[in-house]
C-alpha cells in the first residue's frame, strides 16, 4: 500500500495493487481506501474494519 493522498482532515488515502494468477493467466487486483493513521500499528499495518471507502477493484 502506498499513501496517495494526505486529506485535509489528516487522513490517508491509500492505494495498492497485487498481480494474481488465475486461470492460466493473470489479473491485478487494485485496493484504495482512506486510513486514519492513529489506527497503523507499529507493524505498518491497519485492520480491514479500520479502513473508510474501501474499494477493489480488477
Amino acid at each position: 500500500m502506498t499513501v496517495d493522498q494526505v486529506l485535509v482532515n489528516g487522513n490517508l488515502h491509500v492505494v495498492g495493487e497485487k498481480q494474481i494468477a488465475i486461470n492460466q493467466g493473470t489479473e491485478f487486483i487494485r485496493f484504495s481506501g482512506v486510513v486514519n493513521p492513529r489506527t497503523i500499528s507499529g507493524s505498518n499495518t491497519v485492520p480491514s474494519t479500520q479502513v473508510a471507502d474501501g474499494a477493489l477493484n480488477t
